[in-house]
């Protein structure tokens, strides 16, 4: 039978607080076999049958001292037999170990000194520059406490350590304790920030050693949090030309402010051309005041705001260097904001300030094409060079300059215009030399302009007209949204005025009809790739539209408002604005539209259901930011209640309810910012048609 029992035993060493890694169990418990329990019935059974059944009796009806007993007044016990009494030894036997297993693996567990967790929890998609807070965490599962302890941090790349609760032992990223109590939690909160390129993985790693309370070895636990910049912190437009001409001077116009949040207080930018042998740096004209600029193609900007300003780069090729020329735009944060000294007099002198810590916010790299030709041509839409973004029904201004940059006089030059784009209205064009019009294609020669029958070296020239964009109604389903305009000249020594152009239009309206771009058709002998002038595409900005109405009464005349129509010195009079945005071209990101209510309106009632309206008492300013606008969406709504109550130099005077509402949006299929402005609101209540035609006494807005 020493076959059926297994050893169990508590290691003594338990007792004595010198905890294992584990315990051994050993114990002596019996396990009957099938074979020995049927053995066992069978030998009860036979010895029952043998049993004297009447001396069986005769001992039942008796008591202890031999006499008889009153079978009526009985009363019998029951007994369990031999095999119920071994089933239910085992099943005791069984709780017994059962209630000494849960105990030693309770004990166990609480004493296993591995039972440790750190965690590290935070903002996993920051916006570069703004403030966030990461939580680590220690909780100690285990039944000991730890008697010392360090916890180190290494911080991403571009992290800005502000402040943390408890305070760091040592280097900002090293907090050390003695004491942390079996099922105790210990906790830190560091504050800080953090720059990076948008999409670009930071990695945070964190590591915890620490000892028991009577074990001399260290213990190690790591964890590890990925954040990812999802906002540089700054809203960037490079507007920058498709094509730039040798020997004349270029810009690139960088648009910035503030992200929506951003505390961003300035930016570093460095332009790094692929190839500047052949390359010039020149000065802004008008220079931006709150940029220094340390070096030739190095600036450092302060007093970012949510206000939108420029920085204009300007440079001239000074020959063609390849047919393609790179600049990179870099754009860092400098911790310690070294911008105090004022824009240098020479820019070939070498700064006095140098900032060592730049963190990277945003890089784009903006590719030029170079054209190199005798007769140079630049071609301006609205005073710039640059590819532009146009509203519907806007008036597009374009200039052409010519130049004459080679060793020798030109002869019998002809300039074209090529418009390319449905978006043109045609009809609108205005051209004060009236040049040939064929197709897509304006033609000027001697003929219009005399000056072009010889040009001299050196001698310059311009050509103006205007075209207006065509407004959404008028155009089909599926348009062409942007429109793509470029000069060129064709010149002969001697020859035939009336068969350059007769060549020029056949070529123009075959190349028309077969759907060919005219910018690159060329069939005469004197026009080459490098006769054309710089090339400004015009995208077309979605449609969006601000609605902005104040009424006293609904349309159905019930009364939104409450208090005396007209307006009255020292009566309070309340009116409901009504904001709505109308889009359905293209989709819009960071709709933000802001008002500054005047000194003498109260704001009351905020209400919207897309995005967030939020008044600023100190600033005065409202605005409703809506963060994404699909197209074909027009039921974003907003309202508000304004109550005016007039002082006594207000009689008499007509007042500005709502001041004019300034709109902002990102259109994603642009890269542009689109922007719109409404109407101001008065107290004559232009758009409450119900005050006006039920025969309200308004006064004609001026106040009582």
């Amino acid at each position: 039978m020493s076959d059926n029992f297994v050893n169990y035993k508590i290691n003594k060493s338990l007792l004595f607080g010198e905890t294992p890694a584990y315990a051994r169990v050993n114990a002596k418990i019996y396990m009957p076999r099938n074979k020995d329990i049927d053995k066992l019935s069978n030998d009860i059974t036979t010895a029952v049958k043998k049993e004297n059944i009447s001396d069986g009796l005769s001992e039942i009806y008796q008591d202890d001292n031999g006499k008889q007993v009153d079978v009526s007044r009985l009363t019998i016990k029951k007994s369990f037999g031999p095999l119920t009494k071994i089933i239910l030894g085992l099943f005791v036997l069984i709780l017994i170990v059962g209630a000494g297993f849960g105990v030693w693996q309770k004990f166990s567990t609480a004493n296993d000194i591995t039972q440790v967790s750190l965690t590290m929890e935070g903002e996993k998609a920051p916006q570069a520059g703004k403030e966030m807070e990461y939580v680590i965490k220690v909780v100690n599962n285990s039944g000991r406490a730890l008697s010392e302890g360090t916890i180190s941090v290494a911080y991403p790349e571009g992290f800005v350590f502000i402040d943390a609760t408890p305070m760091p032992s040592s280097n900002n990223n090293v907090w050390k304790f003695n004491n942390l109590a079996g099922k105790g939690t210990a906790e830190i909160r560091l504050r800080g920030r953090i720059y990076n390129l948008i999409g670009k993985s930071n990695l945070w790693s964190s590591e915890l050693l620490y000892k028991a309370e009577g074990f001399s070895t260290e213990f190690k636990k790591n964890t590890i949090l990925e954040t990812v910049v999802s906002d540089s912190g700054l809203a960037i437009q490079l507007i920058k030309p498709s094509s730039v001409l040798k020997s004349e001077d270029q810009e690139i116009v960088i648009k910035y402010r503030q992200s929506s949040g951003s505390v961003l207080d300035n930016f570093h930018l460095t332009v790094e051309p692929s190839d500047s042998s052949q390359l010039e740096f020149l000065r802004e004209e008008v220079p931006n005041l709150d940029a220094v600029l340390i070096r030739p193609w190095v600036w450092q900007v302060n007093k970012i705001s949510n206000e939108e300003q420029e920085l204009r780069v300007r440079f001239r090729f000074l020959d063609k260097i390849g047919d393609i020329v790179s600049l990179k735009f870099k754009f860092d944060y400098d911790k310690q904001g070294m911008a105090t000294s004022s824009i240098l007099a020479n820019t070939s002198s070498t700064p006095t300030i140098v900032s060592s810590d730049y963190l990277p916010l945003y890089e784009e790299d903006v590719d030029l094409e170079v054209i190199k030709n005798d007769l140079s041509l630049l071609l301006n839409l609205n005073g710039q060079s640059n590819d532009q973004s146009v509203d519907f029904g806007q008036v597009l201004k374009y200039s052409i300059n010519y130049n004459n940059v080679g060793d020798s006089p030109m002869e019998d030059v002809v300039i074209s215009a090529v418009l390319e784009g449905d978006l043109l209205a045609r009809a609108t064009l205005i051209d004060k030399n009236k040049g040939e019009v064929s197709g897509q294609t304006i033609t000027w020669s001697k003929l219009q302009i005399p000056e072009l029958a010889q040009v001299n070296k050196g001698e310059r020239g311009t050509i103006e007209f205007s075209i207006k964009v065509k407004n959404l109604s008028e155009l089909p389903r599926d348009f062409r949204q942007d429109i793509a305009v470029a000069a060129r000249f064709e010149m002969k020594r001697s020859g035939d005025i009336a068969s350059i152009l007769a060549q020029i239009n056949k070529r123009d309206l075959e190349a028309e009809a077969k759907d060919l771009n005219l910018m690159t058709t060329s069939t005469t002998s004197t026009s080459t790739p490098d006769n054309y002038s710089n090339k400004i595409i015009a995208r077309v900005n979605s449609d969006l539209a601000l609605g902005s109405v104040v009424r006293y009464f609904s349309e159905d005349n019930m009364p939104l408002g409450s208090g005396p129509l007209p307006l009255e010195v020292a009566k309070t009079t309340s009116l409901k604005v009504f904001w709505s945005l109308n889009n359905t071209l293209h989709n819009l990101s960071k709709v933000r539209a802001v008002v500054t209510i005047p000194s003498y309106i109260e704001i009351a009632d905020l209400s919207t259901v897309f995005g967030q309206l939020n008044y600023e008492p100190v600033m005065r300013q409202l605005v409703w930011e809506v963060p994404v606008m699909d197209k074909l969406s027009n039921d974003f709504a907003a309202q508000f209640t304004i109550k005016v109550s007039p002082t006594g130099e207000q009689r008499n005077q007509l007042l500005i309810l709502l001041p004019a509402v300034k709109l902002t949006a990102q259109d994603d299929f642009n890269g542009s910012t689109v922007k719109r402005e409404s109407k101001p609101k008065t107290s004559k209540l232009e758009d409450d048609d119900v005050a006006i035609s039920t025969g309200i006494d308004l006064n004609g807005g001026l106040v009582k």
